[in-house]
């Protein structure tokens, strides 16, 4: 049976839930406002630049606000100085971690986050027991596009046949895969993880 030594996984909608429409029914009731936020500010290239870090935050503003009505104006400021003060730790990881941490395995993160990550990491519990955090923005690459996983592994010396990767996203996994990194796809099922962890004598 094959062993790993480096367990690699996602941050969004594994150990931490990221609903666009949640996050915005903080801010507001009105159903077609969450709407036209949902969509202007987490739905459009800005999104995608912010993760890349091809962005600043402040040109990410001002594009948004332009395809805006005003009066949305200082709610979608609020929501993308302040998003993540909404996410939602998913149960069962932080035993799981510490349990693989207790065992030896590497734990590294990685996750397609804007330079933001850096201000709000301390606050999920999750990632204390991980030994490195490699985000998109910093790499100015993001998954699935192969080179993240080619820089990613040369950078913190991981080979990637000792490599274990878990992502909620399909061609994440698959791309990891072609790569060389075995992988598996979290469909938010905690239990099936653990199963297959065990299953391939992860645990």
């Amino acid at each position: 049976m094959k062993r790993y030594s480096t367990l690699i996984f996602d941050l969004g909608n594994v150990l931490i839930d990221f609903s666009p429409y949640s996050i915005v029914s903080n801010y507001t009731n009105d159903v077609q406002s969450i709407q036209s936020l949902v969509n202007e500010i987490f739905l459009k290239q800005e999104w995608l630049d912010l993760d890349q870090g091809t962005m600043t935050l402040e040109d990410a503003k001002e594009r948004v606000l332009k395809r805006l009505d005003i009066s949305l104006h200082a709610l979608a400021l609020d929501i993308m100085e302040t998003w993540y003060d909404h996410l939602t730790q998913r149960p069962y990881f932080p035993d799981l971690l510490k349990e693989l941490n207790a065992m030896g395995y590497r734990l590294v993160l990685f996750s397609n986050a804007a330079l933001c990550f850096h201000d709000y990491q301390d606050r999920i519990q999750a990632l204390q027991y991980f030994d490195h955090k490699v985000i998109s923005a910093e790499l100015k690459l993001s998954k699935p596009d192969p080179a993240f996983y080619r820089v990613a592994c040369e950078m913190l010396e991981i080979d990637p046949k000792s490599a274990f990767f878990i992502d909620d996203s399909m061609a994440n996994v698959q791309s990891a895969q072609a790569f060389g990194i075995d992988a598996f796809w979290y469909n938010g099922n905690f239990d099936r993880l653990v199963d297959y962890f065990a299953k391939i004598n992860i645990i």
